[in-house]
């Protein structure tokens, strides 16, 4: 009986003592409940955006609509003003000078320093497309005659008439070029109209709906805090502690993973230090010297030149690793992430994949089948030399020809020897 008695306490104590709990949880869910305070559906819906709210994406359409048309529109009528008052000087005068010098003259000496093997070649082609009745303008079919009369009066101003054509057609390019800006009218007309929409959103939309969906984001989003109890705190305590032993030992892991990385990333950049990018070769001048290679006929009647100061190159990219660096942060699940930034300075390296020599040389073999032999130094009395007036020997062997006489056997007749070294570059 005593031992019953003696019991009747205990029991009581932990029934209040489970009781309390009870209360005590029951009071932090009603106090959690209480705090968080969401607007109704109800009151959402008495306060609906008003009718002009709905206009935004209309208006913004149209908006975006008009600044793109209109810019557009002003544009394309500037670029034809300017392209029907386009205009170049008219002194046909000074076109005829420039037809003389600029055109017959490149298509009957050539160029000896120019870097572009079709310069002679497209001042040929454009005096034959001089259309003179009854006259021949093309410098292909004159580069042998009598200098007196290789520049024909009604040829220059054909030609003439043509520079200035193309004078004006490149000037109109440009204004056309212009049109380019249309792309950021358009770019331009839909930043407008996104503008236009949320402003009129905003301005359109009623005080009460505004202020309800606000009160609505707060009560979901930012709940107040409440009091919980003491085991509770303790728990979550002892997970935070379990929870950062472990990040702890993932970040130590992490970290000596990444050491390793970059360890063998100092090695690859360390082996690779510089990598380069090449481009293909192209026609320059300035980067091999120039050859000359001299020639006479087995008569010693003629004598000439082969020319070359073309050079086929080209163009590498090299970059150089200068530095690196590896920066590590820890994300909130405790695993480390490295990334490593280099550094790298670049250069371009212009190099020659064929000397101007090279070109001479090959050359050389198609003027000894003409007859001529190969000399170090021509001896003096030859006189003023001639080029040999075929333009795809410069386009195609980028070499120029040159002779001490066309007709030095018979006078008004052009010796087969040199239309021999004619025939080098093809008709």
């Amino acid at each position: 009986m005593e031992d019953g008695i003696s019991h009747v306490p205990l029991a009581n104590e932990a029934l209040s003592h489970t009781s309390a709990r009870s209360s005590l949880d029951s009071n932090n869910k009603a106090t959690r409940d209480d705090d968080i305070t969401p607007v109704s559906e109800k009151e959402l819906s008495t306060d609906e955006p008003s009718f002009l709210s709905h206009l935004a994406l209309p208006l913004g359409l149209l908006i975006g609509s008009a600044i793109i048309g209109g810019t557009t529109y002003a544009l394309i009528a500037r670029v034809n003003n300017l392209i029907a008052n386009a205009a170049v000087d008219g002194d046909i005068e000074k076109w005829k000078q420039t037809a003389r010098t600029g055109t017959y003259d490149a298509c009957y000496l050539g160029c000896n320093s120019c870097n572009d093997p079709n310069f002679v070649y497209s001042a040929c082609q454009l005096t034959a497309r001089a259309d003179v009745k009854g006259v021949i303008c093309d410098g292909n079919k004159m580069w042998n005659w009598a200098a007196a009369d290789r520049y024909p009066e009604s040829c220059l101003a054909a030609v003439g008439q043509l520079l200035m054509g193309n004078e004006l057609e490149r000037i109109k390019q440009g204004y056309r070029n212009q049109l380019a800006l249309i792309t950021v009218t358009v770019l331009g007309g839909i930043l407008g109209g996104v503008i236009a929409y949320f402003l009129w959103r905003r301005l359109t939309m009623s005080n009460a709906y505004r202020d309800a969906r606000k009160s609505s984001s707060r009560s979901v989003l930012r709940p107040k805090t409440w009091k919980r109890t003491k085991h509770i705190k303790l728990h979550e305590q002892r997970t935070t502690t379990s929870r950062r032993s472990s990040s702890s030992s993932s970040a130590r892991s992490s970290a000596s993973s990444s050491r390793s990385q970059t360890r063998l990333s100092t090695i690859v950049t360390a082996s690779v230090a510089s990598f380069a990018s090449q481009t293909s070769a192209y026609p320059c001048t300035g980067y091999s010297p120039a050859q000359t290679t001299y020639f006479t006929s087995a008569n010693n009647t003629l004598s000439g030149s082969v020319h070359g100061w073309i050079s086929d190159c080209q163009d590498r990219k090299v970059c150089t690793t200068q530095q690196c660096t590896t920066s590590c942060t820890t994300g909130k699940n405790g695993k480390q992430n490295c990334t490593q930034k280099c550094t790298e300075q670049c250069r371009t390296v212009t190099s020659v994949v064929k000397p101007a020599r090279a070109y001479v040389d090959a050359v050389m073999p198609r003027v000894r089948e003409c007859g001529f032999g190969v000399v170090d130094v021509l001896n003096g009395g030859w006189g003023e030399m001639e080029r040999v007036g075929n333009a795809r020997l410069e386009r195609d062997w980028w070499v120029t020809v040159e002779v001490s006489g066309f007709n030095v056997t018979k006078k008004g007749e052009t010796d087969e020897a040199v239309w021999c070294l004619w025939g080098i570059g093809g008709s």
